[in-house]
């Protein structure tokens, strides 16, 4: 009989707990600041948890942001070093270029080729007509040879221009030194 009173009692609990909620019972107002506080504690806790996280990931960004800028200083020095090295090498050259222009000009004028020859013939006319290097060409007076001293230097005067613009690909700079050295 017991078991059976047992059932009872364990039926009667539950009716009761489905009636409570279905009134809708309040609880009693120590329960409810209890219940209140739990979830606060909760959440209070889990705010400290990810402020802490968010804390440590700030510091972490500021020190990757340090040693980025570190880089970038480094970097800064190293190319201040590169670019004075390369304006001292490039001051090198010139200084070189300005010793040698002479022999360069001199040795690359020996070499057989026809800019060559028609700058030998330039010299020849300007000692010829009292250092004047203006051919002139007359096609009643003039033979043919005067015709292509006269059309190569009105070449090598446009070439000049280009050079003088910037554009270097029409006269090489040994050449530019040897038709200055005649005028």
């Amino acid at each position: 009989m017991m078991a059976a009173e047992e059932a009872a009692n364990n039926d009667n609990e539950v009716e009761v707990q489905v009636y409570q909620q279905q009134l809708a019972v309040p609880a009693l107002p120590h329960q409810q600041q209890q219940q209140q506080l739990e979830p606060e504690a909760a959440d209070y806790g889990l705010v400290k948890h990810l402020l802490a996280e968010a804390e440590m990931e700030q510091k972490q960004a500021a020190m990757h942001v340090q040693a980025a800028q570190n880089a970038v200083t480094a970097a800064q020095e190293k190319l201040v070093v590169a670019n004075n090295n390369h304006a001292i090498a490039l001051a090198k050259v010139d200084q070189l270029k300005s010793q040698f222009q002479t022999e360069i000009m001199d040795e690359n004028l020996r070499q057989p080729c026809r800019w060559n020859d028609m700058y030998n013939k330039l010299i020849l006319w300007k000692e010829s007509h009292a250092g004047d290097t203006c051919v002139n060409y007359d096609a009643k007076k003039d033979d043919e040879e005067t015709k292509r001293l006269n059309r190569w230097v009105i070449t090598q005067r446009s070439a000049y221009k280009y050079w003088n613009n910037g554009d270097k690909k029409h006269i090489k700079d040994h050449r530019i030194d040897a038709l200055n050295k005649v005028s």
